[in-house]
């Protein structure tokens, strides 16, 4: 039987917590260090709604009106063109996407345990910081161990199905989740030099700008709507026919990328107000909060523990709807139960994650253009992978389905751009940022 959301508010609050998620609250913030603070914000909000969010509306209106995943939508609308073929290549990016992102959030995990039993209250300095995520990370049984449990967390609210399980889950967590989000805002805002943070963050380097700059803004702004990657799809197809899809879709876009600046804006009130470097990479919050942490008196370990739950929820939210896609794809193609496909898949994406959750300690020598295992997957996923999956959707809504059929409900001057948008300027862009960046 054809699973669907209960209502469109379910929806809307299932989309939200996909769309937010570590892509947000850890990888944004150390994005905006590495690449020019300000200057990265305005290039990522200039992706984010003038490519990112379009691709985003078609992809749930693609999935609402094949009532299908990725591969049989596109079959569905691109018959007789080469594009019903490609849409196994979103499935596939779901898939690798979830297989990294699972061993991340795992560290997430463990943090959560680290702040609940006051052991990053002992990591008074930087230095100590270091040493305690080094030795972490160093450790197999640690780095495999959160990311089979995190998995398992996952597997278990997937196994539930879609209403119980999915929407469930999100129709709790996802609120709970700004409200801790709130919480950790104002508290972060009474730190010594939130000012300073604030003008990093909102004046900007223009000197700082490259085509990698354009690059990583473009992957970023795809993979913080969840777009590119078949969740969208999926989840429009659980979307009844009945529904309209512009309404709701702009709160999600909002609520998306108010967490990403607010969490910039928390990261950095800490991180400069405790005189530490604003440039890092995924490691930069686990190697440099705990220390404020520690330093905040009786208060840290709230701190702590609210910060650290704050980030795993949205990882949660994020990774159950990254693994949907491969779900359903099995479902679809084999014939599977929700419950078997649900095991079938985790069981795969904890396996492929492996090398991503040995890459700190076994194989960690392995490293290309100075990046480890995991940085290697998380450039090829984000700056490549799902950028084409993006660009493959709106090339199956602007030349085969024809963008009149998800515009309907529009203002004319809006219809007009959106139009315009999706069949040329879009894939322009994306081909043009691309091509640059790689010759």
């Amino acid at each position: 039987m054809k699973e669907s959301w209960s209502s469109q508010f379910g929806f809307a609050l299932a989309a939200i917590g996909s769309a937010v998620g570590l892509a947000n609250i850890l990888r944004f913030p150390y994005l905006v260090g590495n690449y020019g603070g300000g200057a990265f914000i305005a290039i990522y909000l200039i992706s984010l709604f003038v490519v990112s969010v379009p691709t985003f509306i078609c992809e749930v209106a693609i999935g609402q009106r094949t009532q299908e995943g990725p591969q049989g939508a596109f079959a569905q609308l691109g018959k007789n063109t080469p594009l019903k073929k490609l849409g196994i290549w979103q499935v596939i990016t779901a898939f690798i996407v979830s297989s990294f992102y699972a061993v991340l959030a795992g560290w997430i995990l463990g943090y959560f345990i680290e702040a609940i039993s006051g052991s990053l209250m002992s990591l008074s300095n930087i230095e100590d910081a270091r040493i305690h995520y080094n030795s972490l990370l160093s450790s197999v049984s640690w780095t495999l161990g959160f990311h089979a449990l995190f998995v398992a967390i996952c597997l278990l609210i997937l196994f539930q199905g879609l209403r119980d399980g999915l929407e469930k889950f999100n129709k709790i967590f996802t609120p709970l989740l700004f409200v801790v989000l709130i919480v950790i805002l104002i508290i972060s805002l009474q730190m010594p030099k939130a000012k300073e943070a604030m003008i990093f963050l909102f004046n900007p380097d223009w000197n700082a700008l490259s085509m990698e700059v354009f690059l990583i803004a473009l992957g970023q702004s795809f993979f913080t709507l969840s777009a590119g990657q078949g969740t969208m799809i999926t989840y429009g197809s659980y979307l009844s026919k009945k529904h309209k899809i512009a309404k709701g879709l702009s709160s999600i876009v909002l609520s998306d990328t108010l967490v990403s600046i607010l969490s910039a804006i928390i990261v950095f009130s800490i991180v400069i107000s405790a005189d530490m470097e604003t440039t890092g990479d995924l490691g930069l919050l686990f190697k440099t909060l705990p220390v404020v942490f520690a330093n905040a008196g009786g208060f840290g370990t709230v701190l702590s523990i609210s910060f650290f739950s704050l980030v795993f929820l949205a990882a949660i939210t994020s990774e159950i709807s990254a693994i949907e896609p491969v779900i359903l794809f099995l479902r679809n193609k084999l014939n599977y139960s929700r419950q078997k496909a649900a095991v079938i898949s985790c069981g795969m994406i904890y396996l492929a994650g492996l090398p991503c959750a040995l890459s700190t300690n076994v194989l960690k020598d392995i490293v290309l253009g100075g990046k480890d295992l995991m940085g290697i997957i998380d450039y090829v996923a984000t700056a490549i992978l799902i950028p084409i999956g993006g660009l493959l959707s709106v090339l199956l809504v602007g030349w085969c389905w024809k963008p009149k059929n998800i515009l309907e409900n529009m203002p004319n001057r809006l219809n007009i751009a959106m139009k315009f948008l999706i069949k040329f300027l879009i894939p322009v862009f994306i081909l043009f940022v691309a091509i640059s960046e790689f010759s």
